[in-house]
C-alpha cells in the first residue's frame, strides 16, 4: 500500500463514525452480517439510508439480489459483535448472538441501538465501493443506550472523554 494511500485513510479517521451490521439472508436463507461504518441517512421523505460495500466483499452477491436487508446500529456495549462480524466467517459469526427475525425474514441482532428494515431504492457506483441507498419501510430504536463509535482505527463511546 502506497505512503499517500495510508496517510488518506489516517485523514478519514479522524472523522468519527457510529458502527453497524449490515444482515442480509444466503441463497439458503440463512443470515449473513458484515460490519459497516459506511452509515448516513439521505432523505426524510421518502425515509432513504445508504451504506457501501467493497467490491471484493465476498457477500456483496447477497446484498445484490437480496428483496430485503437490515442496518443494527450497535450500542457501546456491542464492540464484540463489530469484531466478530468484521473478521470471522459466516457461521462463526452468528454462534451465541442473540436476533430475531423480521416478518421479512431479516436478521434482527438483540439489544442494537437502531434497526432499520429496506428495500433497494438504489445502487451506486463509488470507486472500489458500491453505494446501496435502501428505502427503510421499518425501524426501531431504544433511548436508553449509548452509541457505539469508531475513531481513528479505535473504538470508544460518546462519554469517554467526558
Amino acid at each position: 500500500m502506497n505512503e499517500d494511500l495510508e496517510k488518506y485513510k489516517l485523514a478519514l479517521s479522524n472523522f468519527a463514525t457510529g458502527v453497524a451490521i449490515a444482515t442480509v439472508n444466503d441463497q439458503d436463507d440463512l443470515p449473513i452480517g458484515v460490519t459497516i461504518n459506511s452509515f448516513n441517512s439521505v432523505s426524510l421523505t421518502p425515509n432513504l439510508i445508504l451504506f457501501s460495500l467493497d467490491k471484493k466483499n465476498k457477500y456483496l452477491k447477497y446484498f445484490l439480489s437480496c428483496t430485503y436487508y437490515g442496518i443494527n446500529i450497535l450500542s457501546d456495549h456491542q464492540i464484540n459483535l463489530s469484531k466478530k462480524f468484521s473478521k470471522s466467517s459466516q457461521a462463526k459469526k452468528w454462534e451465541d448472538v442473540n436476533y430475531k427475525m423480521t416478518p421479512n425474514n431479516v436478521a434482527v441482532i438483540d439489544d442494537n441501538l437502531s434497526f432499520f428494515e429496506c428495500t433497494h431504492h438504489a445502487i451506486h457506483e463509488g470507486g472500489d465501493h458500491l453505494i446501496f441507498v435502501g428505502q427503510v419501510i421499518n425501524f426501531n430504536f431504544d433511548e436508553n443506550q449509548n452509541a457505539l463509535l469508531y475513531f481513528r482505527k479505535k473504538y470508544c463511546d460518546i462519554f469517554s472523554n467526558s
